[in-house]
């Protein structure tokens, strides 16, 4: 049963893919590796690079309110109008310990290696651990994140 339902997404995440609005998949292995599949096309990627200079995101997940049921992030750049502009999306399972933050990691490594040179100055999230040990994970290893935080401890 779950190798079909793990077969069906892949086979979603593909058809995305074939759309041209694909940014990284993973095929999930049960126990070694998470289903990771970033959602981000070319207009997003745009938006990306045009409206992180001086700016931030907002990045933020929702926990079953989907079919699937798994968690589903969005990045998104609220502007000055009161409308967020979708950055990028991430589907993700979160079967093993870890695995969700692991995912966010990818997510946000494979993201910035899109982006130019650019960065945001913000990152907002909620108040979940995992969120903030991905981001921090990511941003003190990014030679282009906030200068580099070379002195960064956790």
């Amino acid at each position: 049963m779950i190798t079909h339902y793990w077969g069906l997404m892949m086979n979603k995440a593909y058809v995305v893919q074939s759309q041209g609005k694909v940014a990284y998949i993973q095929p999930h292995i049960h126990g070694k590796q998470p289903f990771i599949l970033i959602i981000q096309d070319q207009w997003m990627l745009a938006m990306c690079n045009r409206l992180s200079y001086n700016s931030g995101w907002a990045i933020d997940a929702t926990f079953k309110t989907n079919q699937f049921e798994v968690p589903l992030y969005a990045a998104v750049d609220p502007n000055k109008q009161a409308m967020c502009i979708p950055l990028w999306y991430m589907i993700c399972s979160c079967d093993e310990y870890r695995h969700e933050q692991y995912a966010l990691e990818v997510t946000l490594k494979v993201i910035f290696e899109r982006m130019d040179d650019v960065r945001t100055n913000e990152l907002v999230i909620d108040k979940l651990n995992l969120e903030l040990n991905a981001i921090t994970n990511v941003i003190k290893l990014d030679l282009k994140c906030w200068c580099y935080m070379r002195n960064f401890r956790n």
